[in-house]
């Protein structure tokens, strides 16, 4: 569904993402990560690149310390 240039997704969990402007891709802070060092991403980064994914548009991954607790694979994926 698109709203005013933004897109909106309800994911298999049942929560509803609002995006940034189509053009910019699915920004990786708007599917919950912190990007603090200490709060786990990794179910951030799954939800972006899956979105992405089905939206054919590239993650968006602002500067900041991001932490990983499994292994992420970006195959075929743009990264901004």
């Amino acid at each position: 569904m698109v709203i005013s240039g933004l897109s909106c997704q309800k994911e298999q969990d049942g929560e509803t993402y609002i995006l940034l402007p189509l053009q910019e891709g699915v920004n990786v802070m708007q599917m919950g990560a912190k990007g603090d060092g200490l709060k786990d991403d990794s179910n951030a980064f799954e939800k972006a690149m899956r979105l992405a994914d089905s939206l054919k548009k590239p993650v968006v991954i602002p500067a900041g310390k991001y932490k990983a607790t499994i292994q992420i694979a970006f195959d075929g994926l743009a990264l901004i």
